[in-house]
């Protein structure tokens, strides 16, 4: 269940997206209302006063991730690969035929295996593979070229 914060933030993002493209068109002319609407929602979560530190960023994408476990259409084992901790992350329903290693976004600041196990989950159930996540080093904790 969201919480009455989220759905204020939903509101307002809705509200301040259509006012601006009522008013001025899109933002940008390849960006759909969808798009723009998530781009200000974005702003306005982590355009808090004071911004939020890293920390608090990476546990909020981390939690994402865990929704994943409620879909149910793959598993996802833990693990240790060269020193560095891993997921593997396998369809369900579906027999695997290949492998990919997934390295995860996030500009080497933000971002692990936990956050992106819905893409990771997606790729394995629509290609039919198992898909290995590494949980790299990531800035500023590990400077360029640590990760």
């Amino acid at each position: 269940m969201a919480s009455r914060k989220v759905l204020s933030q939903l509101g307002k993002a809705f509200g301040r997206t259509a006012a601006r493209r009522l008013t001025r068109g899109p933002k940008r002319p390849s960006w759909s209302f969808r798009y723009e609407w998530l781009v200000e929602l974005l702003r306005i979560q982590f355009g808090e006063d004071p911004p939020p530190t890293l920390q608090i960023m990476r546990k909020v994408m981390d939690a994402t991730g865990d929704r994943e476990d409620r879909r149910r259409r793959s598993h996802t084992e833990w693990t240790e690969v060269a020193g560095m901790d891993a997921a593997w992350v396998t369809p369900l329903w579906r027999e695997t035929s290949g492998t990919v290693l997934y390295l995860h976004g996030g500009g080497y600041v933000v971002g692990s295996p936990r956050s992106h196990r819905g893409i990771m989950a997606s790729v394995a159930c629509t290609a039919g593979v198992r898909v290995l996540g590494i949980d790299y080093r990531l800035a500023p904790e590990h400077p360029c070229p640590a990760a």
